[in-house]
Parts: C-alpha cells; structure tokens; sequence
C-alpha cells in the first residue's frame, strides 16, 4: 500500500507531495495547516483521510517541518468489540520448530475483556497447538494470573505453554511487539527489548489448520477483543529475533 499527500495551508493546496512540509517553503505565522492522505493498492485509491487543522502560533525558523504519522494513516483500527481480521487460506504459512510473530500497535487503554487478542490461531475451545498473542488484565486467569493492565502475553492451548513480560506496555503510544518461537517456549520483545517471564513450556506444536485472525480470538463462548490499531503484523518461519534489536517502523 503506498500513501499520496496533499498538503493545503489556509485552505490552498500547495507543491509539496511527500509526508513532511516545510515551513520555510510553504507556511508561516497564523496559517492553517492540514494535510489529505489517500492509500493505494496497487491498483485503485482508498478513501482519503483528512488530518486536523494546525494553526501555525510562532514565527517559522527555516528547520521547522510538519510531519504526519504514517501508522495513523495506514494501520487496522479494532473498536475492541467486534471488529476482526480472518485469514482462511494459511497454505503459504507454515509454523514450524522457528516462528516470529510481530506487530506494532496502538492500545488505547481500555481493558473490557480479560484478554485482548491482537494475533492468534483458536477455533473457540482452547485445543492443542492453538495459540493467540495478547494483551491481558487484572482479570486474567492465565499463566497464574496477577497481571497489571496492558502485560503483553502469548499462550499455547491444551499444551499449557505461556510467556508474559513482567512490565506492561504504554497506552496510547505505537509499541512494536515480537514474540520468538524456539518449538518449545516463546521470548517477547517490547520495542525490541525482550522481556520475557516464562510460566510453563508448551509441550506441543503450533498448528495452522485454524484460521489467522488479527485483532479478535474467542475461546468457550468469551471473545478477546482489541481495542486500538494494529499495523505492519508479520509472521516468520524463523527466529528473526535473538538478542536485543531496533524495530522497523
């Protein structure tokens, strides 16, 4: 998906195309800046998104930019109630003994549900090999339970495994999650820092006859929602992560 820009000032549209507008070219004091984004497949434009209004208060130095946020333009946003992604069609994707589950997201906050899913394989009755990565709460029964609000967790059904991170995430910021496969326990890394608390080793495998869903997951009659955005979900038949690294925005 790429992004076009059309950056107006009082209301004109001027030159500039890419995602950043400088000041010293196109605006000064008292102006009305916004911008217009509008994604692409490939093929056809998605529907635009406009950006708020900033109203320029100072006098513009010649370094001064405005700089939009791509992921608020370009990730997934999950109402944290029904809202789901469904993967059918896993034959490309094999998990095997090395996995990479990663994602960026942006939590807004709220904790409704004991978990909230932001990737995962379940059919709804926690059987074997079936697994979802999430966020948890206080509620949260899992792995001993306990948690503070926002702790990252991926857990394995049936086989009982279960890795969580001792610290809970940040609200309402972009926060890059990773969790390691080895084919017998899992490492999470928070903004490419890993911390990872391990409960139990699964004593099974990840399976892949159960759809992917991305923000959602349901198990005996409870459904996971998330609720914020989820951008950039990547998964890896390899542990793309072993040691402390820089995420890829």
């Amino acid at each position: 998906v790429s992004l076009s820009y059309a950056w107006y000032v009082d209301g004109s549209l001027v030159a500039a195309t890419s995602s950043t507008l400088s000041g010293a070219s196109y605006f000064d004091k008292d102006e009305e800046v916004y911008v217009v984004v509008t994604p692409n497949d490939g093929t056809v434009d998605g529907d635009s998104v406009t950006s708020d209004t900033l109203t320029v208060l100072n006098s513009i130095p010649e370094d001064l930019v405005v700089t939009i946020d791509l992921y608020d333009y370009s990730s997934l946003d999950f109402d944290g109630i029904d809202d789901v992604i469904e993967v059918n069609d896993l034959s490309g994707v094999s998990l095997g003994s090395e996995t990479t589950i990663e994602a960026w997201i942006y939590w807004n906050g709220t904790d409704d549900n004991r978990y909230q899913s932001l990737v995962g394989q379940t059919s709804g009755s926690g059987g074997a090999g079936e697994w979802h990565l999430a966020l948890t709460t206080s509620e949260s029964s899992a792995c001993g339970g306990g948690y503070s609000e926002g702790t990252v967790l991926i857990e394995e059904f049936g086989g009982g495994g279960c890795t969580y991170t001792s610290a809970p995430i940040e609200a309402e910021t972009w926060t890059h999650i990773a969790a390691v496969w080895d084919g017998s326990q899992f490492s999470i890394y928070v903004d490419g820092t890993e911390d990872s608390t391990l409960w139990r080793s699964a004593s099974g495998t990840l399976k892949v006859s159960k759809p992917l869903t991305i923000g959602w997951a349901s198990d005996n009659g409870e459904d996971w929602a998330f609720p914020g955005m989820i951008d950039s979900v990547r998964i890896s038949d390899s542990e793309r992560y072993t040691s402390d690294f820089s995420p890829e925005e």
